[in-house]
């Protein structure tokens, strides 16, 4: 009698740690998942004024060769490396990224915006890149038609001095 009762409280135990394991695990996945994000200038533009009013952590990156950057960016920006296919595949991006965030002191959990050249593939695998190396739940935003969107709904820029 007295092992059927340890058997039936184990047994307890452990299919009620499944059960609430199971519920915080669907909550956790809803809030704190990673996302990559293709975003319109409207949408890419509200998600970092939201960033910014809730100071979140949150790093926007301009993926256009350094002359462009230097010419004119969207304020805030951070240029890091030459946009490029390479650096994407070889990793180069997101360690840049990666150490950027460390010595800004901006943990693995900062919300990258990225926008670059009017090529959806090439920043499509930068965003990909940058979601799954190294980031903890962090989301990926993504300006769709690059920079040019950015500058065809009149919002701000600025440019180095």
């Amino acid at each position: 009698m007295k092992t059927h009762n340890i058997f039936f409280l184990v047994l307890w135990t452990v299919f009620s740690g499944m059960l609430m394991t199971g519920c915080a695990s669907d909550d956790e996945n809803e809030t704190d998942m990673i996302g990559f994000y293709q975003e319109d200038a409207k949408s890419f533009k509200e998600q970092i004024d939201y960033d910014k009013s809730n100071k979140y952590s949150y790093v926007v990156v301009d993926y256009r060769s350094k002359e462009a950057y230097d010419a004119s960016h969207i304020p805030g920006a951070v240029w890091l490396v030459e946009g490029t296919t390479l650096n994407v595949s070889d990793g180069t991006f997101a360690q840049s990224l990666l150490n950027y965030c460390a010595d800004n002191k901006r943990g693995v959990n900062t919300d990258v915006f990225l926008y670059g050249p009017d090529d959806a593939n090439l920043m499509g695998a930068v965003g990909r890149s940058v979601s799954s190396t190294g980031f903890y739940k962090v989301h990926t935003y993504v300006l769709e038609d690059g920079f040019k969107a950015w500058q065809q709904a009149g919002y701000s820029l600025e440019a180095v001095k």
